[in-house]
């Protein structure tokens, strides 16, 4: 399979560590406290993120990878039927889970010791909160808003640097910008949290990001750019099984020059890569016992794919990020 999800991605035999792992150093070494990671999609972002994690367990220095929901929950900014007590408190069970689930996926017996029961209340207040929301669809519903902000992810966070004995401990959000429909209100109430991890790092597709008015807000901005390293995508490629699983010969052609500096057309965006040697791969079967080159082939699939990318781009609306 082509796509792979970051987090199986960065514990297979197809993770390419050494430039993710360049990021992490410079990322934890850096004295800013907040961090935006940039460079547009498809760069490797997410893999930084999921790297920063794996990093820190274990240790003395933690990162939790959380990965917000895009999806649209009943609405995307407050009103009248939902209001700002409601995403608060729908903010806070999710933002509380997620740190939950980060302890269950990677410390289970802590977990299991001391932290079950929180999550067994949390999921009975999120089924609780869900069944008033769908109810006041249909009718006139005064939903109870039972936590504020921080009042549970506090605590749990203490505990949970207190039992694991940890020093700093920090939070990266994947997507920030695409949270709820890309939600103002959704990423300020997420920014009112901030204060309770040493560092935060973000990434966000933002086109129009606002530079200057981020670094006065002590946000560090850092472009993600290992795609656009020859030697990086080189092994990428090779790695990428999926791509080589009925032509072993795929391999050696994928990572001449001619394609290596094709591919460079992409800007470091290395799924745009992976999806064009798939693309190359489809036609030479199309081809086959034709006179086609195998750099018009190339050029066809990098065409084909770009135009893909403007429509799909045409379709689906842009992030904002409301830092």
């Amino acid at each position: 399979m082509l796509k792979i999800k970051v987090n199986n991605l960065v514990n297979s035999e197809e993770f390419v560590r050494e430039p993710v792992d360049k990021e992490v150093n410079e990322i934890l070494n850096s004295s800013s406290n907040k961090i935006i990671l940039t460079g547009g999609k498809g760069i490797g972002k997410s893999n930084v993120l999921c790297g920063l994690e794996k990093r820190g367990l274990g240790c003395k220095e933690q990162t939790i990878y959380d990965n917000p929901d895009a999806v649209v929950t009943f609405t995307k900014e407050p009103n009248e039927k939902i209001d700002y007590r409601v995403f608060d408190y729908l903010s806070e069970l999710r933002f509380t889970n997620n740190i939950l689930f980060y302890i269950k996926r990677n410390y289970p017996i802590v977990f299991k010791k001391y932290f079950e029961k929180d999550m067994e209340s949390v999921h009975s207040l999120l089924d609780e909160l869900f069944k008033q929301l769908n109810n006041s669809c249909f009718e006139d519903v005064t939903i109870e808003c039972k936590h504020g902000t921080k009042e549970l992810s506090f605590d749990v966070l203490n505990r949970f640097r207190q039992i694991m004995e940890i020093d700093k401990l920090n939070i990266a959000i994947d997507r920030f910008d695409k949270m709820n429909g890309s939600s103002e209100y959704v990423q300020k109430t997420y920014e009112r949290y901030f204060d309770m991890f040493d560092k935060v790092i973000l990434t966000s597709d933002d086109p129009n990001l606002d530079n200057e008015g981020l670094f006065a807000k002590g946000y560090n901005l850092r472009h993600i750019s290992y795609g656009n390293d020859k030697d990086v995508l080189k092994e990428i490629i090779r790695r990428r099984k999926s791509l080589y699983e009925d032509n072993k010969t795929y391999k050696e052609l994928f990572t001449t020059d001619l394609f290596l500096d094709k591919l460079t057309k992409f800007d470091g965006n290395i799924d745009l890569s992976l999806e064009t040697l798939l693309c190359v791969r489809d036609l030479f079967s199309l081809y086959n016992g034709s006179d086609h080159s195998v750099e018009s082939i190339l050029d066809e699939a990098i065409e084909e794919k770009k135009e893909s990318t403007k429509k799909l781009e045409r379709i689906i609306s842009k992030p904002t990020l409301y830092l």
